[in-house]
This record gives C-alpha cells, structure tokens and sequence, in this order.
C-alpha cells in the first residue's frame, strides 16, 4: 500500500513499518509516550508523509473459534451478539471481535476472533489524536491475504509460544490450529492437499514458501476488521457511488416527469380537438343514418316499380265510401299484394266498391269505439 503505515501490536509494544519504501521497522515500547508522538517522530526520520495507518493484531493476542449455526438461522449477527460471552473467554464489554460466515450444507460455518479491548483502545486513540485517519484494525494474518491466491486453498503458518496455522480457501479464513510443533512440509501438504504452504520465518532448506513473498502484494482487506466504529472513517466512495444513484435516480424520475406532462399536455390538446370535432361528427353520423333510411326507402319504391302508386291513390280516392277511411297502405317487398287498414260504417259497401281497384279480399274486422276496423288485401293488376 503507498503512503500507509502499517503498525503490529504485540501487547506493550508494537512495531511501525513503511511498506512503500526500503525503511527499517521500528519497534516501540507502548508504556514510554504516545504512539502518536512515536509516528510522527517516525516520519521525520525517514522524511516520510503518511496519513494514514493501518493496525494489526499479533495472532498471539488473539483468541479464534470456529463453530456452525444452523443455515435456518435468519439474523446470523444476532444470534454471535447473543452468546458471544459462551463463545469467548472474554467479558463482552472490555473486547472488541469480527467474525465471516460461509454456507457448508446444512450449516453455517463461522470464524470468529476476538481481542481484549482496552489496550487496543489506548493505542487507536493515541494515533487518532495525532491526526492520523486509521483505515482498519486487522489479525495479523489478513496482512498476507492477497489477490495471489484468491481462488485456490493455501496454508500459513505464523511461529510463536504456539504456532498458528492458517488454512485458508482463496481470501476466506476456514480454520486456525495452535500447535507445539509445526509438522513438516510434506505432512502439511498431505493433510491439507495443497502445496502452497507459506511460511513467516521458513526453515532453512525446506519447502516452505516465503510469506514475504505475499506481503509484496496488495493486501484484501476484507474480512475481519475489528476496528470500533468510533475510529471509522467514512467511505468516501459509498458515498459518491451513492451520490451518483441518487442524481440518476433523480434524473430518471425528472425525464419521466417531464415525458409524463408532455404527454398529459398532448392528450388536453387531443380531448379539446376531439370535443370541438365530436358535434360535427355526430351531426355525420345522424345524416348518415338518415341516408341510409333514405336509401332503403327508395330501394323498396324500386321493388314495386310496376305498380301504378299514383293511379292507386286516385282510385282509392274515387272508390272509398264517404263513411270509409284509410288509415294505413302497407307494400311488402317480394308481393304484390296491397294492404289496406282502416275503419268504415259500411264493411259490405266498401267490399263491393274496393272490387273496381283490384281483386280485393277481406281479411278480417274488428269493431271497436263504434266503428268497424278492416284489414283488406288487394291485387292491383
């Protein structure tokens, strides 16, 4: 990482390191002053101008736990939160602790480290105060969690009162063993089936790999940061990313605003062009239909081409009773009979009459209000 310092806490003392630069690590008794004032003194030696530092927990403070939870568990936070005192030889109020979970079956596979806190607290405070923004607070062993071997299963082992080996799947932390002796290579490599198997301080003449090797590489990052959250900077780029969804999203909503009043303004404009139009338009509609009657009036007038209508009319005129009247003249298309409706005073006069305009048949009377109602047929030659 360039222009960070990286700090490793052993308890009452820590070491300060500049990876950046070919600088000698500093080791530094945290009871004499301030490691702050210890930092920028640091920096002034190796004119040097960080700002920012990043800690690390020696594994031989740390206390680590693997255990399982039910993959039905719904708050997985909850439920660590809930027992965490069970789960270590801690008091929950004076340590700090991270763990990861990953989905193995039927369970929940959970890596926990936790830290007594006080000390820690005293030196993430000094380095606060003196200006210093802290980018995490992480066991030593994600140091060497690198893009290297993101996808394949590798080894650490990290030497002390009791060796630490850690197994490891790609960036995520499965196991971590204590031993009093460390196996060899070749047992390491048959246990684990994996030939990467890094080493802090490799033996002379064994096959371990060098883990300096690693820290030459950018570290993750990603799990296990233990730093309290009153020591944590804000994610600037959350915040921008954020920032840039929000101008989208507002600019989105402000484009379909605007799409929806320009298209509410054109439906105004085609709802008053319509109602001005729909009078006209129902005026056609009724000249229409009226054509159409029309249409079919003449057209039944074209059926009875060969019938005489004025002739008839005079006839009827001429031959009708004086107490006979004609109330209706129906023409069915297809016949060529004449029907006549109305009412007389004397149904056997105008029988005989009505004989002179065609061959005339009576067919039925009904007498109603004092009058005489026929209904007669006629053939007009």
């Amino acid at each position: 990482m360039k222009n960070v310092l990286e700090i490793v806490i052993h308890g009452d003392w820590v070491n300060i390191s500049y990876p950046a630069a070919d600088i000698e690590t500093e080791f530094v008794s945290g009871k004499e002053s301030s490691l702050g004032d210890h930092l920028v003194l640091f920096c002034q030696k190796n004119g040097i101008n960080p700002t920012s530092v990043v800690f690390f927990i020696s594994e031989e403070l740390l206390f680590f736990k693997s255990f399982k939870l039910p993959i039905k568990t719904t708050d997985l936070k909850t439920a660590i939160n809930f027992q965490i005192s069970q789960l270590t030889p801690f008091d929950a109020d004076t340590m700090i602790y991270s763990f990861t979970t990953k989905a193995e079956g039927n369970d929940y596979l959970v890596c926990l480290y936790a830290v007594q806190s006080p000390v820690i607290q005293g030196y993430l405070q000094q380095v606060a105060v003196a200006g210093y923004s802290i980018m995490g607070l992480f066991p030593e062993s994600q140091r060497f969690v690198t893009v290297k071997d993101k996808k394949n299963k590798w080894v650490l082992v990290i030497p002390g009162r009791l060796s630490k080996v850690l197994i490891f799947s790609g960036n995520r932390l499965d196991d971590r063993k204590l031993m009093n002796m460390v196996p060899s290579f070749a047992e390491l490599a048959e246990i684990h089936g994996t030939k990467n198997i890094y080493h802090v301080e490799p033996p002379r003449g064994s096959s371990f790999l060098a883990a300096a090797k690693l820290k030459a590489q950018k570290p993750v990052f990603k799990d296990f940061n233990m730093l309290p959250a009153e020591f944590r900077r804000p994610d600037v780029l959350k915040f921008i990313i954020a920032a840039l969804v929000i101008v989208n999203i507002i600019g989105i909503l402000g484009m379909a605003a605007f799409k929806e009043i320009h298209l509410q303004s054109e439906i105004r404009k085609q709802e008053d062009e319509i109602a001005q139009i729909m009078p006209k338009v129902r005026e056609v509609t009724g000249l229409r239909e009226e054509e159409k009657n029309l249409l079919a009036s003449l057209e039944g007038f074209e059926n009875f081409e060969n019938i005489d209508l004025i002739n008839l009319l005079v006839q009827l005129t001429k031959e009708l009773p004086p107490e006979s009247y004609l109330e209706q003249l129906r023409m069915e298309r297809g016949q060529t009979e004449i029907r006549l409706l109305g009412y007389t005073e004397n149904i056997g006069d105008l029988t005989t009459k009505m004989q002179s305009v065609g061959d005339t048949k009576l067919k039925s009377t009904t007498r109603r209000r004092n009058r005489t109602y026929f209904h007669m047929e006629t053939n007009v030659p």
